[in-house]
């Protein structure tokens, strides 16, 4: 993974867009406000491709950065969260889609990803 890391406000990032915020409104699209990106962590401090993220689901999925049992807790509905499992929320329906699947959201301001 060459494309994963953490912004820092001193560094430039080479290939890493701008972000933008929806104006609902207006109906118009605008940059997103200038901020401090250490102060978001996870939340909005890591970037990556999307190169970089198939790596990492592969990693995890063919059990080459966990155990298979690990891989296993991860995806197990906890009954105290509330179904949601310790590594990934877990869905049984959204939408059309009809089918147990596993996410994990994340995002901040302009920016945002599944």
């Amino acid at each position: 993974m060459q494309n994963t890391g953490v912004l820092c406000n001193e560094n430039i990032v080479k290939g890493l867009i701008q972000s933008y915020l929806y104006n609902d409104s207006l109906k118009t699209f605008g940059l997103d406000k200038p901020y401090f990106a250490e102060n978001f962590f996870s939340a909005g401090w890591m970037y990556s491709t999307a190169e970089d993220l198939l790596k990492f689901d592969q990693g995890i999925f063919t059990y080459i950065l966990l155990k298979k049992t690990t891989v296993d807790l991860l995806l197990s509905p906890h009954p105290l969260l509330n179904s949601v499992g310790l590594g990934f929320w877990i869905a049984e329906k959204y939408g059309l889609l009809i089918t147990k699947f596993y996410y994990l959201p994340g995002g901040i301001y302009g920016s945002a990803a599944n």
